[in-house]
């Protein structure tokens, strides 16, 4: 369903033009709003260079005649506008660099799936469950809360690096992907990036 209220916000993080598993060209982009910076995905390939645009310039912009994914992602297609305009009443923020080290507050800004790293005690640890997937079979994952002086955040482990983390340790935790669903934001292990993790001092 479309939303009727355009979207005030400013554009990060645009990826290049890929084909989905059904041969279907998108492409990702982030776009910062008020409060957070939801994913967007864009079916309309021919629209990529005025969104890359859009970001070099870090234009404020309203966005017309977009939907909303099951997971609250922006969902673009060739019906979708991109109109610049003078303010949105927020001011542009620049996203995290992934080689800094974020607090969890912070992680309010960074773009969803971004790789990042972060300082923080482990609170709790949960059991491990073994779950069953489609395309990749038996996976075991574990649920962590961590927290640091400024919020908490769930981490979930997936694999070999169950067990890995240690509650009341204070860890550095470096290649993490900022992930979120209906429920807020959470961290995950990644596919593609060796997940590290170090113990330091505690804050």
């Amino acid at each position: 369903m479309e939303d009727d209220q355009p979207m005030k916000c400013y554009i990060h993080a645009l990826c290049p033009v890929k084909n989905s598993s059904s041969k279907r060209k998108f492409f990702n982009c982030w776009q910062q709003n008020e409060e957070d910076v939801p994913r967007a995905v864009c079916f309309a390939p021919a629209k990529h260079d005025e969104i890359d645009s859009l970001k070099k310039t870090k234009a404020p912009i309203k966005i017309y005649q977009y939907r909303r994914g099951p997971n609250g992602e922006v969902i673009l297609d060739d019906k979708s506008k991109c109109k610049p305009v003078e303010d949105v009443g927020f001011p542009y923020r620049e996203p995290a660099a992934t080689s800094d080290v974020v607090t969890i507050a912070n992680l309010a800004n960074v773009a969803t799936e971004q790789i990042v790293m972060i300082k923080a005690e482990v609170a709790s640890v949960s059991g491990i469950k073994t779950i069953q997937t489609q395309h990749q079979g038996t996976l075991r994952k574990q649920d962590v809360t961590l927290r640091d002086p400024t919020s908490s955040i769930k981490l979930v482990l997936w694999g070999d690096h169950v067990d890995s983390l240690e509650a009341n340790k204070t860890y550095l935790l470096e290649n993490l992907k900022l992930k979120s669903n209906r429920y807020g934001h959470y961290l995950n292990t990644p596919k593609d990036v060796q997940f590290q993790y170090h113990i330091i001092e505690p804050f």
